[in-house]
């Protein structure tokens, strides 16, 4: 079904001030930084909004929906999303603190959406920093320059920050000797981006490698029947780091469980 909508200069101004906590008569939302959300969202992407709004009368403000959802295709996928694919995702409806985003159609759009299970369908807002690419405002220079600087926050952390190259190596070995090597599941998590998880096996020897990019982890492994991680190396595997172009030695220490 179509909807027509009214949207006034002055509300299309704050709605799209994104990525500022700003407060509209006591309205609020947590100012997150680009690695946040990506945290919190369930995709991640750059899209083109194939399906949106439209005007109905130049110079009236005047608009409707061309579907009941806004759909995209997406251009650049980052997470939960492949390039190409075909995603629907609510804005939210306009009122007073909704922080709801107009989707035009045929614009691009940075989208951090997270899922409604009891909809089925990707929700977000001007408080998950999705924006339009556009920040053009009709000669408005300060505010343009504050949404350009708003914008390349997330555009540099999505193409530079999140695809980190492997750099660094990890090398190591379960058990505390050759005879007591064993074969393990090993798990390595990004502390800095929760949803970036590496996994490696060791071998019979129970030695293991893998490279990584640098950053800060917590390694978890999962133990052959019978054995226990030492609390010594419990403690260790809570947090490495590892250095670009640096190599590191991980021992694992195993008990017998009593």
């Amino acid at each position: 079904m179509k909807h027509k909508i009214l949207i006034s200069i002055f509300s299309i101004f704050l709605i799209i001030s994104f990525g500022n906590v700003e407060q509209v008569r006591g309205c609020s939302c947590v100012d997150y930084t680009p690695q946040e959300v990506y945290n919190l969202a369930d995709i991640v992407f750059i899209g083109k909004a194939v399906e949106g709004l439209i005007e109905i009368k130049e110079g009236e403000n005047q608009y409707m929906n061309t579907s009941e959802f806004q759909t995209f295709e997406v251009t650049e996928a980052f997470s939960g999303v492949k390039k190409g694919e075909i995603i629907k995702v609510d804005g939210g409806e306009f009122g007073y603190c909704s922080f709801s985003i107009p989707f035009f159609k045929n614009n691009e759009y940075v989208i951090y959406a997270r899922k409604n299970e009891k909809k089925n369908i990707y929700e977000t807002n001007y408080c998950l920093r999705s924006k339009m690419t556009d920040v053009a405002t009709n000669g408005m220079k300060e505010f343009e320059n504050f949404l350009h600087k708003k914008l390349m926050e997330d555009i540099d952390f999505l193409r530079e920050a999140l695809p980190l190259k492997k750099n660094a190596l990890l090398i190591g070995r379960v058990g505390q000797t050759t005879d007591d090597a064993s074969i393990a599941k090993i798990s390595i998590n990004d502390k800095n981006f929760p949803k970036r998880t590496y996994f490696t096996k060791s071998n019979d020897q129970g030695n293991f490698s893998i490279e990584l990019p640098e950053g800060e982890y917590r390694v978890e492994v999962e133990t052959p029947k019978g054995k226990k991680l030492t609390k010594w190396s419990k403690e260790k595997l809570k947090s490495i780091k590892l250095r670009r172009g640096g190599e590191m030695k991980l021992f694992i220490d195993l008990e017998k469980v009593k």
